[in-house]
This record gives structure tokens, sequence and C-alpha cells, in this order.
């Protein structure tokens, strides 16, 4: 099979192949796949688009960990924290620092009141990671913690 080229005479005497107008069409249009896009607008700051376009991936497939990711970090970096529990609790996959997806999960269930399932998940985190920053800042999370349990002790 063979491809023809056809020329077409513009104003002004320019020529140009319609064929290489159609090949570079297909694959501008190839290029900006609909989860492409979701990255970029995820780089771009918008979130809700990002949210949007991963909760309709998590409608066929609910145990993704990359959609989950974006999804929860969306909700994060968009003030929605406490919408972010249960995405954080999926996320998972090649890309994804599951040192920080712990770490925000537990400010999650912080946000939502569930103090205890934090403290819990910040103290494997404490443990189990090589990262000296994340073990100190995974302290000072559990240090506010328990600082919250001392304020509910005293009397107004």
């Amino acid at each position: 099979m063979t491809f023809r080229s056809f020329t077409v005479l513009v104003s002004g005497g320019m020529k140009i192949r319609i064929g290489s107008i159609l090949i570079c069409s297909f694959l501008l249009l190839a290029s900006c796949g609909p989860e492409k896009q979701a990255a970029k607008n995820f780089k771009l700051g918008k979130y809700q688009k990002v949210i949007e376009y991963y909760t309709n991936v998590l409608e066929k497939q609910p145990n993704n960990g990359k959609a989950n990711y974006f999804v929860a970090e969306s909700f994060r970096l968009s003030n929605r924290l406490p919408d972010a529990e249960k995405f954080y609790a999926k996320a998972s996959g090649p890309g994804v620092n599951e040192d920080s997806v712990r770490l925000y999960y537990a400010k999650s269930l912080q946000s939502n009141g569930k103090y205890d399932e934090a403290k819990t998940v910040l103290n494997e985190l404490q443990s189990e990671t090589k990262d000296e920053l994340m073990k100190d800042r995974a302290r000072k999370e559990l240090d506010g913690l328990n600082y919250v349990n001392k304020l509910d002790e005293k009397k107004n």
C-alpha cells in the first residue's frame, strides 16, 4: 500500500502537502490521550479535572493504585484532605512514594478525627522507613497527636 500526498497551492504561491499535514495532525491527536491530559492537568494544578478523570477510571478499576494515588493527591493539594482518606488507603504502584502515601494517609485520618488509626500508621511509618527525614516527620506528627490527647484531658 502506498500513501499518496497531494500538493495544494495556497495564496502567495506556497505549496502544502496535505498528506504531511494529515499525518502530523494524527500524531498530535494521538499524543494527547486522556491520561496524558490528566497528568498535564495535575502539573498545572487543575485538580478537579484530575479527580474527575481518575474517578471514572476507579469506577471500572476500584483497586487501581495509580488512580487512587492521583485522586488522593489532588484532594490533598486542593485542601480537601478529609476526602483523600479512602484513596490514600488504596494508593500504590510504580512511581508512588510509599512513605509519603502513608504520611498523608495518616494526616487524612487525623483530619477525619481518627487519631488512634493515624497514630498506628505513623508508628509503622516511623519504624519501617529508611528515610531519616521521614522518620523525623513521623515523630513530629506523633508528638502533635499526643499533644491533642493532652488537650482533650484538660478541663475548659
